[in-house]
């Protein structure tokens, strides 16, 4: 008989696997982080009003100061994570007046008005701001207090309260941001963290020179600085208005400018379509080759990986490779070839097209015309077009007869290859042709 063992009992979570244990499993939600750091940030509240009854005065005073600020002259920095405003001044002041109670209530009215100004903020970020702006100046305070109680040099109790406020209400933060963030947020916090810790030091030893002279009675020294903040934080504002509208302004200028192009763009298209429908009419009754011709150029250039603009530009210089037929009525000759090429180099930006006038009637091995290029000298749009135009010349009915069956144009087309064919644009004729994924099938043989 064999006894049965007590299941163990793990602290933490195995991997890939559920604990057994109910006190274990318990997981905060992210509501119940919300309601955890709103309530500390309450309770620290509640003890430095209790314990902040000296000089309220002057303390009131700092903290509408902060609240104004905060209010009016924004934030002076904001990529990479925590914003620094300029209200950090008085909470610094408030500290080196009164201690950690009063600097406690200073940052709690500066956040709560970051909190109230901010638009779109979410429930948590709001709780996060708030927070941070309570417990970065608590534990700095308490930090300083601490090390003053070792007899150090005030010099470096505000160091100490610096460098521990830094680390809680910005440092921190901002890192636990771009970590869980996207990753738009790291790349805008790289290279700006020694930026804040300059920033936050310079108004922090502001607030302390500040204090100073506070402590001797110098109120007209709260107006020195805060006018000069807000009015640059105006004329800020005004330029950055300003230059909001300029950039919209350029906007529309430029979808303006767009649009025009994409007309231009549908006109050139609609009179490819156009000459095309011309080159095909010719004998007094729409045959259509060219536009088969086209279309299956297009599904070629697909199958062998061509990008989109390549591909529209494959089957507009198909539509126009027997435009020469225009100005000289008659079987197809070097003649026709040239002048077709000549008329589309007209278009300046149509250089591409106008090679594939000019060489889809060549051949790998030179017996073409009319220029008797050899292999890689014939662009492959030509190519494409040139096995295209053979295939629907073959499949396409005759004055004499009905034209070739699908299978036997293809191979009569593979015949060639690859001496005078492109093997690969062969193949890619034969996948676009294919029933199963043809978009231009042969016509249908006339008995």
């Amino acid at each position: 008989m064999t006894k049965s063992r007590r299941p163990r009992l793990f602290l933490a979570r195995q991997p890939f696997a559920e604990s057994t244990g109910t006190f274990w499993s318990v997981h905060p939600s992210p509501e119940f982080a919300v309601h955890a750091l709103v309530a500390l940030a309450g309770a620290a509240l509640l003890w430095a009003v209790l314990a902040a009854g000296h000089a309220p005065f002057m303390l009131a005073a700092l903290v509408i100061c902060a609240t104004l600020l905060e209010v009016l002259a924004g934030d002076l920095l904001r990529a990479g994570g925590r914003a620094i405003g300029p209200s950090l001044v008085f909470v610094a002041a408030a500290y080196a007046l009164y201690g950690t109670p009063a600097v406690v209530l200073v940052g709690f009215a500066r956040g709560g008005a970051r909190l109230l100004t901010s638009r779109g903020v979410k429930q948590s970020d709001g709780a996060a701001m708030l927070a941070g702006s309570v417990f970065g100046p608590l534990a700095g305070g308490l930090a300083a207090s601490l090390a003053l109680a070792f007899q150090v040099p005030a010099l470096i109790g505000s160091a100490t309260y610096v460098a521990v406020a830094y680390l809680i209400e910005i440092a921190i933060p901002a890192e636990m941001m771009r970590a869980s963030g996207p990753p738009s947020l790291a790349l805008a916090g790289y290279g700006n963290r020694r930026w804040t810790f300059v920033i936050f030091v310079v108004l922090a030893a502001l607030g302390f020179l500040l204090a100073r002279d506070l402590g001797t009675g110098h109120w007209m020294t709260l107006l020195y600085v805060m006018v000069p903040i807000v009015a640059v934080r105006i004329a800020f504002s005004a330029i950055r208005a300003r230059s909001e509208r300029y950039l919209a302004a350029l906007e529309r200028e430029n979808t303006d400018f767009f649009d025009r192009i994409g007309k231009l763009d549908r006109i050139n298209g609609d009179l490819i379509e156009a000459l095309a429908f011309a080159i095909d009419y010719r004998d007094g009754q729409d045959s259509g080759c060219s536009r088969r011709v086209a279309a299956l150029a297009a599904s070629m250039g697909s199958v062998l990986g061509l990008d989109a603009s390549e591909i529209e530009l494959l089957r507009r210089g198909a539509l126009l490779h027997d435009v020469g037929m225009l100005a000289m009525p008659g079987r197809r000759t070097p003649r026709h070839i040239e002048i077709g090429a000549r008329l589309v180099s007209r278009w300046r930006d149509y250089r591409q097209i106008a090679d594939i006038v000019e060489q889809y009637c060549e051949m790998l091995d030179g017996s073409g015309y009319p220029r008797g290029l050899h292999g890689n000298e014939i662009c492959l749009n030509a190519r494409i077009v040139g096995v295209a135009t053979r295939y629907v010349e073959l499949t396409s009915a005759r004055p004499q007869g009905g034209g070739l069956t699908h299978e036997e144009a293809l191979a009569d087309v593979r015949s060639y290859a690859p001496e005078k064919y492109d093997p690969d644009v062969v193949e890619a004729l034969g996948a676009a042709v294919a029933p199963d994924s043809a978009d231009v099938l042969p016509l249908v043989r006339r008995l």
